[in-house]
């Protein structure tokens, strides 16, 4: 037959599913992947580059030997040959694509090339050390890695952020990538930033729905000092992760409204938990959001609860 799907298409098609898996399900995908592309030889490096892209894309954690806190899998971290740098600790490792486990771990010292750039890396540790705090209070399955790209003709601080779960029915993601634009005489000098934060979760129970959301961010900060730096981009971050909470719950009673009734899909009303608890600005205060699915908490004298899909309000003291 003329129409008939080849088996490259077939394996092509299939690793492009890959691409689309829930937060912390690639494994289920990959299998179902496997048993819709059948006997296919091709299949096996296709998902390879599936799962590659995949896990720089949505800036997957994972753990070296010997650390208390994780690191991201990123774009900026990758090296070639499947190895990657952990830019906190100053050392490459290689993944496993399948397991996210790593091995062939080595020492690699900012050296203008792979390891990052030798003239930022003081700013870069400070940066990452006022994060790896706030991420600590706020973001307790959370990780963060900052890197320093060795670039003469493009100095940049480039940050990533991930949290991410999956429970019984129903999975999350958070990310951001920020861009700290560096100026060639830094202390003193006003840093350009920009960034994007985007969410996704699914729910699976009775149903198959997903949400994503995205927003994207400029701010200014002022390189006085490594460490007020640091301190200056955590405000910044902060202040954008606030913003974009209330931007997510000015909408939600309109999604509330209106998923089910596009969905066709009764969704149970259960909750999944996830504390962040965010310390909110004096100009930006802090409405915290309850949402099927992940539940966003602050310590704030009210609090507004936004149920996604069914939604409810209610003020009460914390």
């Amino acid at each position: 037959m003329g129409d008939e799907i080849s088996a490259d298409e077939r394996a092509e098609i299939g690793a492009s599913l890959v691409l689309l898996a829930p937060p912390r399900q690639t494994n289920e995908v990959v299998k179902d992947v496997k048993v819709l592309a059948g006997q296919n030889s091709l299949i096996e490096g296709k998902i390879l580059r599936s799962l590659l892209q995949y896990a720089m894309e949505q800036t997957i954690q994972v753990t070296l030997p010997g650390s208390s806190v994780n690191t991201l899998v990123t774009e900026h971290g990758h090296l070639g040959d499947g190895k990657f740098l952990c830019p906190r600790s100053h050392k490459s490792f290689r993944l496993d694509l399948f397991t996210h486990s790593v091995a062939d771990v080595s020492s690699l010292r900012p050296d203008d090339r792979g390891g990052g750039s030798i003239k930022l890396e003081p700013w870069r540790a400070a940066i990452e050390d006022a994060l790896t705090g706030y991420m600590r209070q706020n973001f307790p399955n959370g990780a963060v890695s900052v890197f320093a790209p060795a670039d003469p003709k493009n100095s940049l601080i480039v940050i990533y952020v991930e949290s991410s779960f999956h429970q019984n029915f129903r999975s999350g993601r958070w990310r951001s990538r920020w861009t700290l634009t560096i100026p060639d005489e830094i202390e003193g000098a006003v840093c350009q930033g920009s960034g994007e934060i985007r969410i996704q979760t699914h729910i699976f129970e009775e149903g198959n729905v997903q949400l994503l959301s995205s927003k994207s961010f400029k701010f200014e900060v002022v390189a006085k000092s490594p460490e007020i730096l640091g301190r200056e981009v955590c405000n910044k971050i902060t202040e954008c992760d606030s913003d974009y909470q209330q931007a997510i719950g000015s909408n939600l009673t309109e999604m509330s409204s209106k998923c089910p009734r596009l969905t066709g899909t009764k969704l149970p009303p259960i909750r999944w938990a996830m504390n962040w608890r965010i310390p909110p600005p004096s100009s930006h205060p802090l409405l915290p959001l309850e949402v099927l699915l992940v539940t966003f908490v602050a310590p704030s004298p009210s609090r507004t609860s936004f149920l996604l899909f069914s939604c409810t309000h209610s003020s009460r003291s914390t």
